[in-house]
This record gives C-alpha cells, sequence and structure tokens, in this order.
C-alpha cells in the first residue's frame, strides 16, 4: 500500500526554502512517538516512502550530486548502514519505493554504465543481486516501480517497445516484466503510471484519456488490464485526478483538481467504487490542497497538505478528521514533518521532515502512543488491539468531549468477563468469538461513539450485526443504525466505558447433554439403536429449528479417543424426530440410526441460525 506520482510535489516540498514560517498549532496530548531512522553511511540526509506491517522501512538516502541509495531497515529499527544498503544494478543510483510484509523491496536503479533505469525487486530481506532482481521492461529502455504487494507482485511504468510510449505495468508473482501480459494499457490516452497495488492484484494509477486531454485516476479489477469502460475512477469535479494506494477492500486513495479549480484535494474512495465528490474530498486544513499518499485497512489516510507561501505539512486523516501530524508528536522535539508517505495496518507511519525546518530532510518513523486521547471535543482515537486468534485489529473510539487527556486501551478475550453471561437472551456471539473491553484514564463527558469491526464469516447475517454493551448487569442494545456490511463494522453510543460484544439473533448452543458427549468423547452405540440426542438452545425456539438436510451424517475416520457407551433407551419406534420440554429447558432429536453402519460416523447438527456442531459415534 504505498503511493506513487506524489513525488513530483514531494520534490517541491523538498526545494521549498522558506518553511520555517509554517503556521503553528496547538500541541495535543502526544499521540506518536518520533524515531529518526539516521543515514547510510557518508550520505547527508533521507527520505522514507513506505513501511510494512513488520515496521521495516524502505526509502532512499542523499549520498552526492544528487545520488540516491536505497535502504531498508530491520524491524522497528533505524538504518544501520553496515546492514541496510540495498546496493545497485550495476550503476551508481537506487532508490526503493515499495515493500511488503516478507520484506522485498521493489525500487528503481541505473544499470551498469549508467545506461538505463530499470525496476528491481529484491529477496526477501536481502540486498540487490544484479543477476536475479532486475525486472527489465516492456521492450523499451527504462522501467520504474512503484509498489509491490505481498504475492511479490510489482506495479509502475515502463518504456514500451521503440520508446514509443509509457505504459503502466504489473508482473506476475515474482517474476520479471513480462511485455506480452503485464502491460496494462490505457484510459485511452498515451501514457498511463501503475502506483498501488492490493493484496487480490487490482491496481491504482493514472491513465490519460482519449485524445490526452487530461489524465484520471484509474481501478483495475484483480489481475486483469485496464477497462476504459469500467476503471475510470472520475474526478472531484475538476480536470484531473490520480489514485496512489488501494487497500484490500477497495478503497482508493489519490488526489484530483476540485470542480472550477486547479486545487488538488486528496481522495478516500468507497470500496471499489468511483470518486464521489459528495463524499470522498478529504478536504484541506485551511490551504489550497492536499495530496494523500497512502491508506491502510482501516481506511486511515496519510499525506501531505500545502497552504500558499508556507509550504508542505503532513497529515493523518481518520474518522473522519484530518490531522497536522505535526499537532500529534511530542512538543519541543524541534521537528517539522513535511509529509507522510506510507501508513501499516498497525499505524505506524514512514514519513519525512527537517529539524527546526532547516538543514537537509530526514526519514522518520513514527509509532502510535498506545491509546493516546486529547483533551479537547470530538476527539477521535484508533486504538489497535491483539484479537485472541493472534490477528491485529483497530477500534474507532469518538468521545463527545474530554476535559483531561489520558490513554485509551482496549483489550479482547475468547469469553466473557467474570459473572457476565455469553451473551442476551435470543441472541448469540461471533464465531469465533470476541469480547471487548475499553478502558480509559482520560476524564471524558457526554456520548461516546465506538465502531467494532468483524471478519468475514463471523458473523452468519451481517445485516442483522447488533453491538451491546455490558452494563448496570445486563447487555444493552447500544446499535447506532444499520450495520456497516461492506466494510463489516458496527457502532454504538455509550457514557461509560465496560465489556462490549458484537451478537445476532441466534440461538445459544450449551452443549450436548447426558446421554450423548460432544468432541473429544467418542459416544459407543449399537446400529439400529435409536439415541436421544438432548441439548438446550436457551429457551423455546420452536421445532424448525433445522434446515433442509440436517441433522445429517457422515463417515469418519476411527479415532483414538476416549470412548463411552451410550445406554439403551426405551424410544418411540419410527424415524426420528425432535421434541421441546419446556419445563428443562430440553430439546430431544431421536437420531434413528442404520443396522447397516459400522465403524464410526460423526452427527451433524446445523441449525437455521448458521451454527454447526458435531458429536461423534462408533457402532458395535
Amino acid at each position: 500500500m504505498n503511493n506513487g506520482k506524489c513525488w513530483k510535489n514531494i520534490r517541491a516540498a523538498l526545494a521549498i526554502a522558506g518553511l520555517a514560517s509554517l503556521i503553528p498549532s496547538a500541541q495535543a496530548q502526544p499521540q506518536y512517538t518520533i524515531v529518526d531512522l539516521g543515514l547510510l553511511n557518508g550520505a547527508t540526509g533521507s527520505l522514507a516512502r513506505a513501511i510494512n506491517n513488520s515496521g521495516q522501512v524502505a526509502g532512499w538516502a542523499s549520498l552526492h550530486d544528487q545520488i540516491f541509495g536505497a535502504f531498508r531497515t530491520a524491524p522497528n529499527s533505524a538504518i544501520n548502514p553496515a546492514t541496510d544498503d540495498l546496493g545497485t544494478l550495476g550503476g551508481d543510483q537506487t532508490l526503493a519505493t515499495g515493500i511488503n510484509s516478507s520484506g522485498q523491496v521493489a525500487g528503481a536503479s541505473r544499470t551498469a554504465g549508467n545506461a538505463a533505469q530499470h525496476a528491481f525487486r529484491t529477496a526477501a530481506n536481502s540486498a540487490i543481486n544484479p543477476a536475479t532482481d532486475d525486472l527489465g521492461t516492456l521492450g523499451g529502455t527504462h522501467s520504474y516501480p512503484w509498489d509491490i504487494n505481498n504475492s511479490g507482485q510489482v506495479v509502475g511504468q515502463s518504456s514500451t517497445s521503440g520508446d514509443a510510449a509509457v505504459h503502466a505495468f504489473r508482473t506476475a508473482a515474482n517474476s520479471a516484466i513480462n511485455p506480452a501480459t503485464d502491460d496494462l494499457g490505457t484510459l485511452g490516452g498515451a501514457v498511463s503510471q501503475a502506483l498501488g497495488i492490493n493484496g487480490s492484484g487490482q491496481v491504482v494509477g493514472l491513465s490519460y484519456i482519449s485524445g490526452n486531454a487530461g489524465y484520471h485516476a484509474f481501478r483495475t479489477a484483480a489481475n486483469t488490464a485496464i477497462n476504459p469502460a469500467t476503471d475510470d475512477l472520475g474526478t472531484l469535479g475538476g480536470t484531473h485526478s490520480y489514485a496512489l494506494s488501494i487497500n484490500d477492500s477497495g478503497q482508493v486513495v489519490g488526489n484530483s483538481r476540485i470542480s472550477g479549480s486547479s486545487d488538488e484535494h486528496a481522495f478516500r474512495t468507497s470500496a471499489n467504487s468511483a470518486i464521489n465528490p459528495a463524499t470522498d474530498d478529504l478536504g484541506t486544513l485551511g490551504g489550497c490542497c492536499s495530496y494523500g499518499s497512502d491508506i491502510n485497512s482501516a481506511g486511515q489516510v496519510v499525506g501531505a497538505f500545502q497552504i500558499t507561501g508556507v509550504g508542505y505539512r503532513a497529515f493523518f486523516h481518520t474518522g473522519g478528521v484530518m490531522y497536522d501530524l505535526n499537532s500529534l508528536i511530542p512538543a519541543g522535539s524541534g521537528l517539522i514533518l513535511h509529509w507522510a508517505t506510507s501508513i501499516n495496518d498497525l499505524g505506524q507511519i514512514a514519513a519525512f521532515g527537517r529539524y527546526n525546518d532547516a538543514g537537509s530532510t530526514r526519514a522518520f518513523r513514527l509509532d502510535p502512543v498506545a491509546g493516546g486521547t486529547p483533551a479537547g471535543t470530538d476527539v477521535t482515537i484508533q486504538p489497535y488491539t491483539t484479537l485472541p486468534d493472534g490477528s491485529t485489529t483497530s477500534v474507532s473510539i469518538e468521545f463527545d468531549s474530554v476535559q483531561t487527556g489520558g490513554t485509551t486501551a482496549v483489550t479482547t478475550s475468547a469469553t466473557p468477563p467474570a459473572g457476565v453471561d455469553a451473551a442476551p437472551p435470543q441472541f448469540k456471539v461471533t464465531s469465533p468469538p470476541v469480547y471487548y473491553n475499553v478502558e480509559t484514564s482520560a476524564v471524558f463527558s457526554g456520548p461516546v461513539t465506538l465502531c467494532f469491526s468483524w471478519v468475514e464469516g463471523q458473523i452468519h447475517n451481517e445485516s442483522s450485526a447488533r453491538l451491546y454493551h455490558y452494563e448496570q448487569g445486563a447487555w444493552r442494545d447500544v446499535t447506532l443504525g444499520a450495520p456497516d456490511t461492506v466494510n463489516n463494522k458496527v457502532c454504538g453510543v455509550v457514557t461509560s466505558l465496560s465489556p462490549f460484544g458484537i451478537f445476532e439473533p441466534g440461538f445459544q448452543f450449551s452443549g450436548f447433554r447426558p446421554p450423548v458427549s460432544g468432541p473429544p468423547i467418542l459416544n459407543q452405540i449399537r446400529a439400529g439403536q435409536s439415541v436421544p440426542i438432548k441439548f438446550s438452545l436457551t429457551g423455546n425456539r420452536g421445532l424448525n429449528i433445522f434446515p433442509t438436510g440436517f441433522p445429517a451424517s457422515v463417515p469418519m475416520v476411527c479415532e483414538s479417543l476416549t470412548t463411552v457407551t451410550v445406554s439403551e433407551s426405551t424410544l418411540p419406534a419410527g424415524g426420528s424426530t425432535l421434541t421441546y420440554d419446556t419445563e428443562s429447558d430440553t430439546y430431544t432429536y431421536v437420531w434413528k440410526t442404520e443396522r447397516s453402519w459400522t465403524g464410526c460416523r460423526q452427527l451433524i447438527l446445523q441449525f437455521t441460525d448458521g451454527g454447526e456442531y458435531h458429536a461423534n459415534f462408533k457402532f458395535n
């Protein structure tokens, strides 16, 4: 998730000498710590270009006479000149423009004798190998990459045969450029550039439109060429636009001229949608322009904004609000951040700036202070938390008013807190279950809006998802509006913080009751026996609880499990039946087995709410 053509504006930012008069902003409680990434040996400056989810940063350092050298740091580390210089393809200069989760770096390097500039892709956490890493071109002299995804697909632009044109390219995974398959074409004009790629192979960038009247942002379908009929994203009302980054949901970030003006604004689209001027303009912080550089999986955006006569400053956009990043770092650092170039899914940001707005540009990594919650009104934070399965997610929290700043923390568990019911009546928790606990040391008043997300498949009926808050000894529905089933998100409003959970209407299966036991027990029965399968759904849900085709049984391998013999029961003759006993809150499904069955079988109870539970049997 990195960006590209904004380098035109980045160069302009670096060229501005009068930035010392940048407009000051009120210092909120710091939300980011600053890590100066340092320099390569002999370098006078550095620029951070991309950051992966391990905290590795790729970029380049200024060596001498406008010559640059590429670097890649170790995870969450500064530049080590002894290990992080990536070398070249044989020429005197190289730039690193993208890095994926395994530490592969994409960039551009001059070839031997400085005869040409070619795209390269390194092996994971390795320096450039000229024998293996040169990606070649689309048939012309030069190529330049902008991004690389976790599969090792690289995107960029290249001159075509005879240097007749410049077209966007996307390679196959860990392959060189193939002119026969990798040329993405254009939106009808002569030139296109691929500037970003997501995990599914969707590519974004810019292309001149028919007649070369202007250039527009585009987004391709996964691993396909540009389709002018479907892939033109339009503009914010002006004549030009370009897309710089795309996340795995298909949200695109870029820049566009606005209606009736040459001013550019950053935009962020909805998932797999064109630019909507009414909803997608991220605005500015008082100046003429803003430039979006990158977007992470949570939809957070980084880039820069510009104030005429003042210059460029880095921004961070989250929860519908654009922040000057310089107001979110420790006061008194002397650092002015000019541009935020990349953001990972943990909220770490790659940026560049200058101390006291003088001297050479330096590369920085910004690490979010966990749950930093500044004093103020309409305070929005997005702390990250680790889920029970080890993956990470963010929670959006907006405080109406914070009187005293503090720290807000979100923790998760696969089980509810002690003494708390697993779910509200007639509801069930997500599968696998996740319970959230939100605590803050900040002093706040008024409503708090929280948004939680789920992963695909965690909820059976996503449109029925509800957010519950545990307060005054019970789960209470605090859901705000309908759930967002596109971005898998549900929001709610509360006035206090305590456990939260995402639930949907469903059955609370309490487990199998005697005489049958669930896994890992292997229930031993006689073939042809009628077996009472007893369970509770915490209340009478009627008798239409099974979808067509269930319960069902399938053969299985008899494992070395604890075997328990199910005693013979006196049951009605005939086929399988289902009854409910109100007094004991027990369903009984009489499973009529076949005399011909041998070995082992698994009984599958699937319910109309999507829940599925198994019991294993061995036949005598």
